[in-house]
């Protein structure tokens, strides 16, 4: 009996169901596949048990299929049986199934997904924190205590999740994470804050010049977020950071901001003698999009390096002023392929000013 079959007839027999299941995800018919996957929308309640079973399934792509499966319908029925995969000796089912008892969004997953941020793979770490975020605010006080926790992974799980929660009560205990020992504690504080809104600002600004990198990073992500002009200043300094996560970050963070007020300081990096300074702050100001940038940019077609050159050829098709003619068709001309291929998809239309 395939699985269509088992389904209209309410699958008297849940293991024949099973074995037909498993017959179509083996065969490697892809139609088949879709076919199935376009069912499991309308499943009984028969069918979800075939579906736990599947969950024991030696095929570890059958039991991947259960897992996503039982969460997109949300079976409240399937978190013990998912519960019991966070046990399992592969890493990336362990991760699956934190991130489907988030989707499901039980709170009686709150405990096993707490106990998961121990575990010994980051990214099943990273899964169940982002799952506790999704189970409501009943989480707030555990995910608030766990802050305290003397494990540092559980420590940068729960920030993480009371980030995902956006709960204004967590807000006062993430700025005291963002001193935590721990950097990875201080990262996951800093990306958190980026729903604390004004608040948040100033800690933050502070953060920009924490001695770990991932936190700097962190921090400028949270700042392009929440958007205050008292952090154009101190992102325009980030760009010159050592490191280039960093900087990618902080250029990032500015576009988003498009205040007018970094043109000047974005011109001036133009000249820095870091590549990817004048990257970014060539990216940037196409971002902007302030007239007072076109002329520096011009100037910056002579750049040396291919790639700061092409930014700008996108940074001019960005500006819509008469002036960026010229200068993108002689671009046409340019010895660096990508900037000749970029100058001619400006000039065509797209980005054309």
């Amino acid at each position: 009996m395939g699985f269509r079959e088992a389904m209209e007839f309410g699958v008297p027999d849940i293991r024949r169901g099973l074995r037909g299941l498993c017959r179509i995800f083996e065969c490697g018919d892809a139609g088949m596949q879709r076919e199935l996957q376009a069912a499991l929308r309308d499943m009984d309640e028969a069918a979800v048990e075939v579906f736990i079973l599947a969950l024991k399934h030696r095929s570890r792509k059958i039991r991947a299929l259960a897992l996503s499966t039982l969460a997109e319908i949300r079976a409240a029925r399937a978190v013990k049986p998912i519960v019991e995969l966070l046990g399992d000796e592969d890493a990336e089912m362990r991760a699956r199934a934190a991130a489907a008892l988030g989707e499901i969004g039980d709170p009686a997953a709150a405990a096993p997904l707490m106990h998961a941020l121990r575990d010994s793979d980051r990214f099943v770490r990273a899964r169940a924190a982002i799952a506790l975020g999704r189970l409501g605010g009943g989480v707030a006080e555990p995910l608030i205590a766990a802050l305290s926790s003397e494990h540092e992974p559980i420590r940068a799980g729960a920030a993480i999740a009371l980030g995902e929660l956006q709960d204004p009560r967590a807000a006062p205990h993430l700025l005291r994470a963002l001193k935590d020992r721990g950097p990875a504690v201080r990262a996951a504080a800093a990306i958190a804050l980026k729903y604390a809104g004004p608040p948040a600002v100033e800690p933050l600004i502070g953060a920009l010049q924490d001695p770990d990198a991932d936190v700097r990073a962190a921090a400028a992500i949270a700042l392009g977020r929440i958007r205050d002009p008292r952090s154009v200043q101190p992102l325009l300094l980030a760009l010159k950071d050592a490191s280039d996560d960093v900087r990618a970050e902080a250029g990032a963070a500015l576009g988003g901001i498009r205040d007018p007020r970094s043109v000047e300081g974005l011109i001036a990096a133009l000249t820095e003698d870091r590549k990817s300074v004048r990257y970014w702050a060539a990216s940037v100001l196409g971002e902007i999009r302030d007239p007072r940038s076109v002329e520096p940019l011009i100037a910056a077609m002579q750049d040396p390096d291919g790639d700061v050159r092409e930014a700008v050829v996108e940074a001019l098709g960005e500006i819509p002023d008469p002036r960026v003619i010229e200068p993108l068709k002689k671009a046409l001309k340019d010895e660096h392929r990508r900037v000749r291929r970029t100058a001619a998809r400006v000039l065509r239309g797209d980005g054309d000013p």
